[in-house]
């Protein structure tokens, strides 16, 4: 009897155990949160199966050395002031990047030291937290301030520049007017003019950007839109010798957008390609170019604003095509670029529930698709 209820007892503790493994493994899950020990005693490592998901290891296997070989190259220095070879100098809590599978992930990362009685290190634990997601929303935030700041400093400057800006011209024009016809001032009256209604139109299409419509979305005219972009980009297009063409339909409809975050969207693009432009063309292209087509869509019985946007850069690999869009994914050179634009975009346009496809097929212009929904009365 003593025997059966013993088994028993030891069933249920069994069960209680399993239930409890399952939770702490389920609660990492969520987390993201994987832990692991090292004994230094005993040369032995154990980890949960969250390590693995973080470090994407197939092989089941996790050591100091694949820890190591996934650190972020330009975090490998800052990494290595906690680390003696395999035994941490003490107990730390940092954060920093991982390249894993050509995928950018932030972590955060918390050891402690383990001492017998004698004072010695006798394990290491730790937990590694992947903290992407968490930090790609504090990049955005920051930026989203950044945007805020830029346009109250935008608009402080352009009305400063605005104001002197007009009497030059108001006086060219009056000048203008009282010199005789025959006169060679004229020529010069009529270039003042030209050039300080040129700089007034900048001013107009960088208080336009800049202006925060507090993310409401309401009718906007997407022609007008495109081409307050485009007008911005011009002076980086011209200097780089690229050649943009813009082809939008006649009569488009209004799109129901917030201008400002659709405006962002045109200009990510648009800075990608120009970028992607300085580093080459597609064999047998001589010139390079940017075409922006505009087009009224009909998908899924939902109408669109249909923008596509090539340019006839270096392709984008098939491999990546999927990626791009992710936080913090980037192709350019450590320095340029944070891998936010098209992830920002991304985010844009799913809260304007319309869509975003990017093409870029083999010796083919490379094509961003952007669909903005329909204003419906």
């Amino acid at each position: 009897m003593e025997t059966g209820m013993s088994h028993q007892a030891l069933q249920d503790m069994r069960g209680k155990i399993s239930e409890y493994e399952y939770t702490i493994e389920k609660l990492q899950e969520m987390g993201q949160v994987g832990i692991w020990r090292y004994d230094f005693q005993e040369n032995k490592i154990v980890w949960s199966g969250e390590i693995l998901q973080i470090f994407e290891s197939l092989a089941g296997e996790f050591n100091y050395g694949s820890f190591l070989n996934a650190v972020h190259l330009d975090d490998q220095e800052y990494v290595a002031k906690y680390w003696s070879t395999e035994l941490p100098a003490e107990n730390f809590d940092i954060n920093h990047r991982l390249l894993v599978n050509d995928k950018l992930k932030w972590i955060r990362h918390k050891v402690v030291l383990e001492c017998d009685s004698g004072g010695d290190v006798a394990s290491v634990c730790g937990f590694v937290q992947d903290i992407t997601n968490l930090k790609y929303l504090e990049e955005k935030a920051v930026r989203s301030a950044q945007l805020a700041a830029v346009g109250e400093f935008t608009t402080m400057i352009a009305h400063e520049v605005n104001n002197p800006l007009s009497g030059i011209i108001n006086y060219a024009e009056i000048f203008k007017g009282k010199a005789c016809d025959a006169c060679d001032d004229l020529e010069l009256m009529d270039r003042i003019i030209y050039e300080g209604e040129r700089i007034s139109g900048v001013v107009k299409n960088l208080l336009a950007f800049s202006y925060n419509s507090k993310g409401e979305k309401c009718a906007r005219n997407i022609s007008h839109i495109i081409r307050h972009v485009l007008d911005l980009m011009a002076p980086k297009f011209n200097r780089n010798q690229i050649v943009a063409e813009l082809m939008l339909d006649d009569n488009l409809p209004d799109v129901y957008c917030n201008a400002q975050q659709i405006e962002q969207v045109i200009l990510n693009i648009l800075r990608n390609a120009n970028q992607a432009l300085s580093r080459g063309l597609l064999q047998g292209e001589a010139e390079k170019r940017v075409h922006i087509r505009a087009a009224e869509k009909t998908v899924d019985h939902n109408s669109y604003v249909e923008l596509r946007i090539a340019n006839n850069g270096p392709n984008i690999p098939e491999n990546i095509i999927e990626r791009i869009r992710e936080p913090f994914y980037t192709t350019k050179p450590a320095g340029i670029g944070t891998g936010l634009g098209l992830s920002i975009s991304s985010d844009i346009l799913n809260d304007h529930n319309g869509f975003f496809a990017i093409n870029s097929d083999p010796g083919k212009y490379t094509e961003m698709i952007v669909g903005i929904p329909v204003y419906l009365d």
